[in-house]
């Protein structure tokens, strides 16, 4: 219990942590935002584009430095998911909703109201503990694999 509650606490400081990349973001306006203009918003497409964040390495850019540690910061989030919930690295690979919300929460080319949304969503669900390993057991070997025609 008190293992866990310590992965739970390395888990929102992570979260924390990728806020206020997000937040270096969006004061400089490096990042898409439905509250700012399509000028804007088409600079910081470029930028956060392979070429954008070429030039932002190359000078040395905040910007491009809060992007380098959103996407460093993703390996620390599953493990602190993985010791949190006792999911194991293969479940959560296979925990589509999960999935998708580590991507959007890490993924600073997106806007940055997906990738808060993903931060909240995420923290909310490691607080209800909706991401146990009871609440998605494993699949059972030789069980068939979800498709359109057994949903």
């Amino acid at each position: 219990e008190e293992k866990q509650s310590r992965a739970q606490e390395d888990a929102a400081a992570v979260i924390a942590s990728l806020r206020s990349q997000y937040d270096v973001l969006d004061k400089n306006s490096a990042i898409q935002s439905t509250s700012r203009g399509a000028a804007s918003n088409i600079g910081a497409s470029i930028g956060s584009s392979a070429i954008g964040q070429a030039f932002g390495r190359a000078v040395g850019s905040e910007s491009q430095s809060a992007r380098n540690q959103i996407v460093m910061a993703r390996p620390a989030l599953v493990s602190a998911i993985v010791r949190a919930t006792g999911m194991s690295a293969k479940s959560i690979d296979s925990n589509a909703e999960l999935k998708l919300m580590l991507m959007t929460a890490t993924d600073p080319t997106l806007d940055i109201q997906a990738n808060k949304a993903a931060l909240d969503r995420l923290e909310q669900s490691l607080v209800s503990g909706k991401f146990s390993p009871e609440s998605n057991p494993a699949p059972k070997p030789g069980a068939p694999k979800p498709s359109v025609s057994n949903w």
